[in-house]
C-alpha cells in the first residue's frame, strides 16, 4: 500500500476509533461508583440556583454547578427511573462529543482530514484528559468552553477580523466561569499575539486585541469580587499543600503522562511529548506560513505557561493549584498538536511512526482506566449487596467514604475522628441491633479507632472487602461485650 492512499485511510481509521471511543465512554457512564469531589458536586446541585452561585464551599466557578443541576433535573423530570448518578456522568460526556464534532468538521475543514479526526481523537484519550471524561466534575465543560475559545481564536488570528475579536471576549469569560485557571491561558494567548503584532507593525490587529482583552474584563469583573472572595476563604481551608521545588518537575510532567507505573513508562511518556513539542516548535519557526505557526505556537507552549503560573501562586500567594487544572486548556494543546503531526513539517514516514506512538498511549490510557471503573463498579455492587442484606449502624473512619456512603444507603452512618467523644461512640453501638465498622485503607486505622473500639469491648468479625472508588474498604461486623 502506497503512501498516499495510507494518507487517506488513517483518518478514516481513526474516526472510527474516536467513536469507539466515546461508546466505551458512555457505557462506562452506567457505573455508580462516585468519589468526594464527585460527591461534593452531587450534594450542592440539591440547593437551588442562588445557593451555589453565591454560597459555594470552595474556589470553583458556577458555571458547572448550573450546568449539571439543569442537566439532572431536566433528565431526573423526564426519565424518573434512572439513576441521577448516571445522568451526572453523561452530563461530563457531552462535551467531549461537542468537541469530536468540532474536530471532524471546523479542525477537519480548516487544516485538513487528518487533523481533524486526529485532534478528535486525542482530545479524549491523552494522559488526564480520559481519566476525567466522565467524572462529574467541571474539567470536561472547561476543556470545551476553552477548545471553543481557542477555534475563535485561531480565526481571528487567521482572518483579523473585529467579528471574531468581540466573539473571544465574550466566550472567554465564560469558558473561565468554568474553572479559573483558564485565564491564564487566555491571558498567555492574548499577550503572546500582542507581541507578535508589535514585532510585525500590526497596529490595527493590536487595537482589537487590546478592545478584545478590554470588554472580556469587564465582563468577568461582574463576577470578580465573589471570584476572589470565595478563593481567598477557601484559601485558608484548602487541603492543598503549598507547591515545594520537588513539585516543579512532576508539574511540567503531569499533563503528557501515562498513568501507568511500569519502568517509569508514564514518566518516560512524558518525556517523548516534551521532546516532540521542542522540535514541533522549532519547525514551526522555520516555517513560511506566519499564520499558522502563531497560533500553533501559542498552543503548544500554552500548557507550560499556565504551569508556571499555577507554581508561582502555589508557592507565593494561596494554595490552590493542582497539576491537574492544566487539563483545563489541554485540548487547545492537542489540537496544535495534532496541527502539526499533520502537516508537512513532519514528513510522511515520522508521520506514520508519531501516530502509531499516539495509538499507544492512547490505548494504553483507555485501557488503565477502563479496567479501573470496572474495578469500582464491582466494589460498589458490592457494597450495595451488603447494604441490601444488612440493616444498622454504619461507623466510618474516612471521609471521603464518609461523604459517598450516602449515595448508597438510608442507614445510619457515624464518622469518627481522633476527637470524638468515645464514650458516645460506644453508647450509639450498643443502642443499634446491628452495627458495622467501615475501615478505610487510605491510612492506618489499625492502631488508633480500632484499638480504642477494641479497648472499650468491642469485638470485630470480618465481613467482606470492597470500595468507594479509589479507597478500598474492609466491613466489619461489631458488638460490644
Amino acid at each position: 500500500m502506497n503512501v498516499e492512499n495510507m494518507n487517506k485511510k488513517i483518518p478514516k481509521a481513526l474516526l472510527v476509533i474516536n467513536i469507539t471511543t466515546l461508546l466505551i465512554l458512555f457505557i462506562s457512564c452506567f457505573n455508580l461508583s462516585v468519589w468526594s469531589d464527585e460527591a461534593f458536586d452531587l450534594n450542592l446541585i440539591t440547593h437551588k440556583f442562588g445557593y451555589f452561585l453565591l454560597n459555594s464551599r470552595d474556589a470553583s466557578p458556577p458555571l458547572h454547578f448550573a450546568i449539571l443541576k439543569a442537566f439532572v433535573d431536566i433528565f431526573s423530570f423526564v426519565f424518573p427511573k434512572i439513576n441521577s448518578i448516571y445522568i451526572a456522568k453523561f452530563c461530563s460526556l457531552v462535551p467531549y462529543v461537542v468537541i469530536c464534532v468540532i474536530s471532524n468538521t471546523y479542525v477537519k475543514k480548516k487544516f485538513g482530514e487528518l487533523a481533524g479526526a486526529l485532534c478528535g481523537l486525542l482530545c479524549i484519550t491523552m494522559p488526564t484528559l480520559y481519566t476525567f471524561g466522565i467524572q462529574i466534575r467541571q474539567y470536561s465543560w472547561t476543556v470545551l468552553l476553552a477548545f471553543v475559545w481557542f477555534v475563535f481564536f485561531c480565526e481571528y488570528v487567521s482572518n483579523e477580523k473585529l467579528v471574531y475579536a468581540a466573539v473571544l471576549a465574550l466566550v472567554g469569560p465564560i469558558s473561565v466561569f468554568a474553572h479559573y485557571y483558564v485565564v491564564f491561558g487566555i491571558v498567555y494567548a492574548y499577550v503572546f499575539y500582542g507581541i507578535y503584532c508589535i514585532v510585525t507593525k500590526k497596529y490595527k490587529q493590536i487595537l482589537m486585541l487590546v478592545l478584545s482583552s478590554i470588554a472580556s474584563s469587564l465582563i468577568f469583573s461582574i463576577w470578580l469580587y465573589i471570584a476572589l472572595k470565595s478563593i481567598v476563604k477557601a484559601a485558608s481551608t484548602f487541603w492543598i499543600p503549598t507547591v515545594t521545588s520537588k513539585d516543579v518537575i512532576s508539574s511540567f510532567l503531569f499533563p503528557f503522562k501515562l498513568d501507568v507505573d511500569k519502568m517509569y513508562s508514564g514518566t518516560f511518556c512524558a518525556i517523548i511529548f516534551i521532546i516532540l513539542i521542542c522540535y514541533f516548535i522549532y519547525k514551526w519557526i522555520k516555517s513560511k506560513k506566519s499564520i499558522d505557526k502563531v497560533f500553533v505556537c501559542i498552543g503548544l507552549t500554552m500548557p507550560f505557561f499556565v504551569t508556571i503560573v499555577g507554581l508561582l501562586i502555589g508557592r507565593f500567594c494561596f494554595s490552590i493549584f493542582q497539576p491537574r487544572y492544566v487539563m483545563t486548556i489541554m485540548a487547545c494543546f492537542w489540537m496544535c498538536f495534532a496541527i502539526s503531526v499533520s502537516k508537512e513539517i513532519v514528513s510522511n514516514k515520522w508521520r506514520m511512526v508519531l501516530i502509531a506512538f499516539l495509538m499507544i498511549v492512547a490505548s494504553l490510557d483507555v485501557a488503565k482506566h477502563t479496567k479501573d471503573e470496572m474495578e469500582y463498579s464491582n466494589n460498589i455492587k458490592i457494597l450495595n449487596r451488603f447494604l441490601e442484606k444488612n440493616e444498622g449502624l454504619l461507623i466510618v473512619d474516612d471521609k471521603r467514604v464518609n461523604a459517598c456512603l450516602p449515595f448508597y444507603t438510608n442507614d445510619n452512618i457515624l464518622f469518627i475522628d481522633t476527637d470524638d467523644d468515645w464514650d458516645s461512640v460506644i453508647d450509639n453501638i450498643r443502642s443499634n441491633d446491628q452495627a458495622f465498622f467501615l475501615h478505610s485503607d487510605m491510612h492506618d486505622v489499625d492502631s488508633t479507632y480500632m484499638d480504642k473500639l477494641k479497648k472499650e469491648g468491642v469485638s470485630f468479625d470480618y465481613v467482606s472487602e470492597c470500595g468507594i472508588e479509589y479507597v478500598g474498604v474492609t466491613i466489619y461486623k461489631i458488638k460490644c461485650e
